[in-house]
């Protein structure tokens, strides 16, 4: 999975770590890695208004950064039940104006749930809603910021208006 924001190009994979690659003069150099998963890193983002990247992985947790500080500021989880292990991170999205982060969340053979964060300095959930019965093999984001598409691993494409949390598709 890759990331492209203003010369800045954010790559995940099968490892645990971030990286952040600047491309200049048709050059591709890399200038920092960050750390903090314990699994394999699915999705990644740029808050252009805020400088947040955050990452989202297998381990349960969404991480957020701050550009530049190579230490996670917000550790996200969500769990379907309370005293139930947190579900993998599939994918997160920051909303176009910076105002909201969504994370969407699974279990291998389980269901799909989209949480809603207030990007602030707490990142305090705002809802999470149950999507899907299947887990996801994708995500993206229509330009505008009004819709969320989810690839389901059964075969289905969810279109999820964000501003009403309802799926349209």
């Amino acid at each position: 999975m890759c990331n492209y924001e203003n010369s800045a190009i954010a790559t995940v994979g099968e490892s645990e770590v971030v990286n952040i690659w600047r491309y200049k003069d048709n050059q591709i150099t890399k200038s920092r890695t960050y750390r903090g998963h314990t699994a394999v890193v699915n999705s990644v983002d740029f808050c252009i208004g805020k400088d947040f990247i955050c990452s989202g992985s297998d381990d349960g947790k969404c991480l957020v950064f701050k550009v530049g500080n190579e230490e996670p500021i917000k550790k996200l989880v969500f769990s379907e039940h309370e005293g139930t292990p947190d579900l993998q991170v599939k994918g997160c999205k920051f909303a176009k104006f910076s105002t909201i982060l969504y994370t969407v969340h699974s279990n291998p053979g389980g269901a799909t749930f989209i949480v809603q964060w207030l990007v602030d300095n707490d990142f305090q959930a705002i809802s999470n809603h149950k999507i899907h019965d299947a887990p996801i093999n994708s995500i993206s984001m229509t330009r505008e910021g009004l819709t969320l598409i989810l690839s389901t691993v059964d075969g289905w494409i969810k279109c999820i208006n964000t501003r009403a949390m309802k799926i349209e598709a």
